[in-house]
This record gives C-alpha cells, sequence and structure tokens, in this order.
C-alpha cells in the first residue's frame, strides 16, 4: 500500500494502521481530535518532497491540541522538518519509533506545549536536535520523559530543553537510560538553551 500527500484527521477515536511494507508518501496531521492511534511497522517518507514544497510538507507526523494519543512502531523517513512534532497536547505515548532524517532541521521528536508525555525506546538518526522540549504558545511544557533510547546526531543537540519556551512554566521533564551513539560537532550533549520568558524547573538528566 502506498499512499501521496498529507492524511488529515480531525475525527475522535481514529487509529491509522501502516502494514509492514506499507508507505506514506507525504505526511500525518492531526488536530482537534481525542484518542488517536498511529501504529504498524510502515513509513511516512517526504523523499519524494523538495526543501521549496516546506509550506505543505514539514513535518512528517505533526499532532496538534489532541487528547489520548498513542504513536508505536512507526518509521520516519527524510522529513523536510521536524520528523515529529507534539503541540499543545496532553496524555501521549510514544514508543518504538525510529527516525531517519539527512536534511537541515530533521530534529527528532519536539514535544512542545504539551503534558503528560512518555517517549521510550526510539532510534534516531538525524541532522539536528534528537530529543526536544519547547514552548510555542500552546500551554505549559509539563510531565515529559524520555527513556530506554538510542541517538545519533550528525549535527546540532542530541538533547535539548528550547530553545523556544513561550509559556509560564516548563517543569518535570526527565531524560533517562538513553545512549548517545555519535554527535561530534562540539554542541552539548545535553542542555538547556532559554530562548523567552518560562519559568524552567524540575529538569533531570
Amino acid at each position: 500500500m502506498e499512499q501521496k500527500g498529507t492524511l488529515s484527521v480531525c475525527e475522535n477515536n481514529t487509529v491509522i494502521y501502516l502494514e509492514e511494507g506499507a508507505a506514506i508518501n507525504g505526511n500525518i496531521r492531526a488536530e482537534g481530535c481525542e484518542n488517536l492511534t498511529i501504529c504498524g511497522w510502515g513509513r511516512v517518507c517526504m523523499e519524494q518532497y523538495t526543501y521549496e514544497m516546506r509550506k505543505d510538507y514539514a513535518r512528517s507526523v505533526d499532532i496538534i491540541n489532541c487528547r489520548n494519543v498513542v504513536i508505536d512502531g512507526i518509521i520516519i523517513d527524510d522529513s523536510n522538518d521536524w520528523s515529529m512534532r507534539i503541540n499543545g497536547c496532553d496524555n501521549v505515548n510514544i514508543k518504538n519509533v525510529k527516525i531517519f532524517g539527512c536534511r537541515g532541521n530533521s530534529d527528532g521528536i519536539d514535544i512542545c506545549g504539551s503534558r503528560n508525555v512518555t517517549v521510550s525506546d526510539i532510534f534516531t538518526r538525524v541532522w539536528d536536535d534528537s530529543f526536544v522540549v519547547k514552548a510555542l504558545g500552546t500551554g505549559n511544557a509539563e510531565n515529559i520523559v524520555f527513556k530506554n533510547s538510542v541517538l545519533w546526531n550528525d549535527f546540532a543537540r542530541p538533547i535539548e530543553v528550547g530553545v523556544e519556551l513561550r509559556a509560564d512554566s516548563v517543569k518535570n521533564i526527565r531524560f533517562e537510560n538513553i545512549d548517545i551513539l555519535h554527535s561530534t560537532t562540539g554542541y552539548p550533549l545535553m542542555g538547556i538553551h532559554h530562548g523567552d520568558h518560562a519559568r524552567v524547573s524540575d529538569i533531570t538528566f
């Protein structure tokens, strides 16, 4: 199975299952829904979309203002921008995801202004940050755990809180049992890079 373009989700109680060998040549975008599951062993790939097409094809998986989200098992390949953004969401579980990105700004997973998020058993090889917590004006970033993962960075920082922290607070963020295989550009392997007004507290590496 192969699908091209953007797969848009706005209905509650939606399951997207990508069987092994299946591919979405484009991206997945969900907004304002509850009880969303994206799972399986297929790929979300942007290799057919050039940098100039970023207006419509930027992030491979973009989840906005959703509740009760599970993302399990998929492969994200060659994103035009951040590979996965979780923005303004509550109660999210991301696990067993593999991410490969070679373009500028191809972050791994960016948790932005979201709450009660667990990210576990992830592999990244990306050309920017791997695990990031930000706040983009969609509420506080709180109660976020990244764990049991393996990261390979060809540029930027494997683990970061920041730069954009546009919220009242960013707190209770934990990074645990993470192996960094490669990061050679001289950037810090992990850190807080504060570029706005949030009160930052209870960050554990």
